[in-house]
């Protein structure tokens, strides 16, 4: 296991916040004025992630944390006090969170050597509303007709 004293660890902490707030930031100041953005709201919308959830930095599998402020972990239910510091618990999660674990690490091992697919040029997105009675995000126009969408599709 590897052991990150306070001061390590916390730095990693602070790395993470830099990293995320960029995107929460602006979405928590649009929210307060009731605006909208379906470009840059996607990932909190699509898939539900809270800011808040996103700020929260976790050390991970097979790291202890130590110091007084890595108790703070042990409110959150999947990690305990080890002779080594404050962990993750993976001897204790549950038969489905250990496959779901698996699973993701599996999926991030297989596409982390892969090029990434960026040639879809918004065809996604015209997907999305293809022969859609209603649009998402109906305020944003969209950059050709229902007719060119539906012709585009289905071909």
């Amino acid at each position: 296991m590897e052991v990150l004293m306070e001061h390590h660890w916390h730095a990693r902490w602070e790395r993470h916040q830099a990293r995320v707030r960029p995107w929460i930031e602006p979405r928590l100041a649009r929210a307060s004025r009731n605006e909208r953005n379906p470009v840059e709201d996607f990932l909190f919308e699509y898939y539900a992630f809270r800011p808040a959830k996103l700020l929260q930095w976790h050390p991970g599998i097979g790291i202890a944390l130590r110091g007084e402020t890595a108790r703070h972990y042990l409110c959150h239910k999947d990690y305990h006090e080890t002779n080594e510091g404050i962990a993750a618990d993976v001897v204790g999660l549950s038969p489905q969170r250990n496959e779901s674990i698996r699973w993701l690490r599996e999926m991030l091992r297989s596409t982390s050597d892969r090029p990434g697919a960026f040639g879809c040029f918004g065809l996604h997105e015209w997907a999305m509303v293809y022969r859609a009675e209603t649009i998402r995000h109906a305020q944003w126009p969209l950059r050709i007709t229902h007719q060119e969408i539906a012709d585009l599709v289905e071909s």
